[in-house]
């Protein structure tokens, strides 16, 4: 993550990249799941530069993104916010962005619901 970034920013392109990975690990990155990432940046795109994420978003399917680095990115911004109310705050939002993403096509399939589950207890332990 950067260092002189605000913590809102770095949690908007956050939450768009985890986006980015629940919309394409069924294998379809429906264009349902794609327009609603990017109006979710269109709203956001006033607390700065998200032309990176904007990137990520047209070439999905070309620039990969684990879980491993998912969940490193999101402990490294969990653990740099100064409040246990923060971390709970930002984890519940994440939580409700990924499952609006899984949802928004009308199917969650399979490897979805498995990668949620996944990302979920791996913030857990």
């Amino acid at each position: 993550m950067e260092q002189n970034t605000l913590p809102i920013e770095i949690i908007v392109k956050l939450a768009a990249k985890t986006g980015l990975y629940f919309a394409c690990v069924d294998g379809d990155y429906d264009k349902s799941e794609q327009e609603f990432i990017a109006r979710y940046l269109d709203r956001l795109a006033e607390v700065g530069d998200v032309s990176d994420v904007r990137y990520m978003i047209e070439h999905a399917t070309d620039v990969p993104v684990s879980m491993d680095e998912l969940v490193g990115e999101t402990r490294l911004l969990l653990n740099s916010l100064p409040t246990p109310a923060d971390r709970q705050a930002v984890t519940w939002a994440l939580y409700r962005f990924i499952d609006k993403v899984i949802h928004v096509d009308g199917v969650v399939r399979e490897p979805e619901r498995e990668a949620f589950e996944t990302w979920i207890n791996s913030l857990l332990t």
